[in-house]
């Protein structure tokens, strides 16, 4: 048999892999390659199987996929950031300007009566009760009524902590010669008719009741002039049988002379609220036991509080402005009249 060269046998190889030779063919080119190292390397990596091209398995859609979820996230964070942003900003806006309403008893009020450029102005110095708010105050004017409106913010270098002043025209359209007669803080009269309200002329102004035969309202009244505090406790009694209707105070302790004066001088000016803020009460008494332990009893009737009115009235002519009501029922008419009574009495 003839011996192939390399060459012959090299160009016979893609055949003869292919199987398109024949036996003669493929004899010689088998005994060949058994004494022909290197081309049985090339025959054998012509008979290796081609490898299979991986196929991509629809990257584009998953990348797509991918970017669309990592752009949703981003777009949430931001939303939630820009949410809480706004929240914050809203929140800050409501502690620092906007505030919260100051109730009337959460303030401590101290008024004055002066005269700007010729024209008279009530000014309110206020101060948050018991708290570090920073006040805003504002006045709204409406007819003869005008009405402090406070609100309690955070403090800021803007609105510092601690009081604040807000100043009230009493005549506020001197051309249509227009009158402020009343000026509230919130809910809390303050000023009427040239007179600074006091809280508690204005709480016994509105516990003035037409009987005395209500216990309860009765002790309103007394409670609204503070005369458990000044006092301490007593029992009551009430004569509603006939005219003049009592109110009797029974005090239970023993009462040296110096507190029995206190005693006695308490409730004689007292009295004269008593008898002007309950309608059909004609005589108010008050019984105690003194060191000496022995009873005893004061008293003071209307008519006797008439008489005494009417000498204060000439001893201080200026009250009530100079036009005084006629007698102490009438006092109750107005808060005005009631803390020029106080005033008078030095209450």
């Amino acid at each position: 048999m003839i011996k192939l060269p390399c060459g012959i046998v090299r160009d016979l190889l893609p055949s003869y892999v292919d199987k398109l030779t024949g036996e003669e063919t493929n004899a010689a080119v088998n005994e060949h390659i058994q004494s022909c190292r290197d081309c049985a390397k090339i025959l054998s990596s012509m008979q290796e199987p081609e490898p299979v091209p991986r196929q991509e398995t629809e990257p584009h859609p998953i990348d797509y996929l991918r970017k669309v979820k990592k752009r949703s996230s981003r777009t949430l964070i931001a939303a939630v950031l820009g949410t809480l942003l706004i929240l914050a900003l809203i929140l800050s806006i409501q502690a620092f300007w906007i505030g919260s309403l100051q109730d009337s008893d959460s303030l401590i009020v101290h008024t004055d009566i002066s005269s700007v450029n010729g024209e008279p102005v009530l000014t309110a110095v206020l101060d948050p009760l018991g708290s570090n708010k920073a006040l805003i105050p504002e006045s709204v004017i409406e007819g003869e009524t005008a009405v402090i409106v406070v609100k309690g913010v955070v403090p800021s270098p803007l609105h510092p902590a601690g009081t604040a002043e807000i100043t009230v025209p009493l005549r506020p359209d001197t051309a249509q010669k227009k009158q402020i007669r009343y000026v509230y803080l919130g809910d809390r009269l303050i000023y009427e008719d040239g007179v600074e309200i006091t809280k508690k002329a204005q709480d016994a102004f509105e516990a003035h009741t037409p009987y005395i035969g209500s216990i309860s309202a009765a002790g309103d009244v007394a409670r609204a002039l503070e005369l458990p505090a000044l006092l301490g406790n007593w029992q009551n009694s009430l004569q509603t049988s006939r005219e003049p209707y009592g109110w009797s105070f029974w005090f239970s302790d023993f009462y040296t002379d110096y507190d029995a004066e206190y005693l006695n001088r308490t409730m004689k000016s007292n009295s004269f609220l008593l008898l002007a803020l309950i309608d059909n009460l004609g005589e108010v008494s008050w019984h105690y036991n003194g060191t000496d332990n022995q009873p005893h009893t004061a008293s003071i009737t209307l008519e006797e509080a008439n008489r005494e009115f009417q000498r204060l009235l000439e001893t201080h002519p200026d009250a009530f402005g100079g036009n005084p009501p006629e007698n102490i029922k009438h006092c109750s008419q107005s808060a005005a009249y009631i803390q020029q009574l106080m005033n008078l009495l030095q209450i």
